[in-house]
């Protein structure tokens, strides 16, 4: 329990992905003790569920009547947050070294890969993974697709009838949703790097994959959605 008190209350408050870049207990660290490493994901949801509601009351009392230009704007800045996510990526082999006393090194020529923040040694790859920032590119584009795909409106439109069409975005989507769940990964054990393409627009393309095949799931007319 002792080796285990940070992430149970990192749990609780909702910070675990934060904790484990900062204790260094990624999914790449396999010797480490962390059970409940799964909760990074969790955390970045319900910091979303607190930071949303208050920037969607600044943009409706500002911007009620122009939804679709807000819609715009997210779907820009989730472009933003992948290119910022490919551009601070480090490619190669990702390692850290160690002074005569055994700690960590994470200085110039020391190490590849790491940063030093407030005396820590932090892995920027892992970082950009786990970190709340860098992926709400996906929680960005599903808000601004949520302004767009009305389910109801769409019936009362012309897209009513383009649920065959709709079905083949959504084939395409799954398509390459498999394809990347089969090709990608995060970490190569072998020469310790990361996957290039996972953070050079991979995670942007899953979230485009998933809103096709979101789209086909709530259309009342395509065979996705009945499936």
């Amino acid at each position: 329990m002792g080796a285990t008190r940070g992430d149970f209350v990192a749990g609780l408050l909702y910070v675990s992905n934060w904790f484990q870049i900062w204790v260094g207990q990624s999914y790449t660290s396999a010797e480490a003790f962390a059970p409940l490493r799964h909760l990074w994901s969790l955390a970045v949801e319900e910091q979303f569920y607190l930071v949303w509601p208050v920037v969607m009351t600044v943009l409706l009392r500002r911007s009620r009547d122009r939804l679709p230009r807000v819609a715009v704007w997210l779907f820009a800045a989730s472009v933003f947050v992948a290119l910022a996510t490919a551009a601070m990526y480090v490619g190669g082999t990702v390692f850290i070294g160690s002074d005569l006393a055994g700690n960590l090194a994470c200085g110039p020529g020391e190490s590849h890969g790491y940063i030093s923040v407030l005396g820590r040694c932090v892995n920027v790859n892992e970082a950009l993974y786990l970190n709340t920032f860098s992926r709400a590119g996906g929680l960005l584009l599903g808000a601004g697709f949520a302004l767009l795909w009305r389910p109801v409106a769409i019936m009362r439109g012309p897209l009513k009838r383009r649920g065959r069409r709709v079905d083949l975005v959504a084939l395409a989507g799954l398509v390459g949703l498999g394809v990347m769940m089969n090709r990608r990964f995060l970490f190569d054990v072998n020469d310790s790097s990361y996957d290039p393409w996972l953070y050079r627009g991979g995670l942007f393309l899953v979230g485009l994959c998933t809103l096709a095949t979101i789209a086909a799931a709530t259309h009342r007319r395509s065979w996705i959605g009945r499936l």
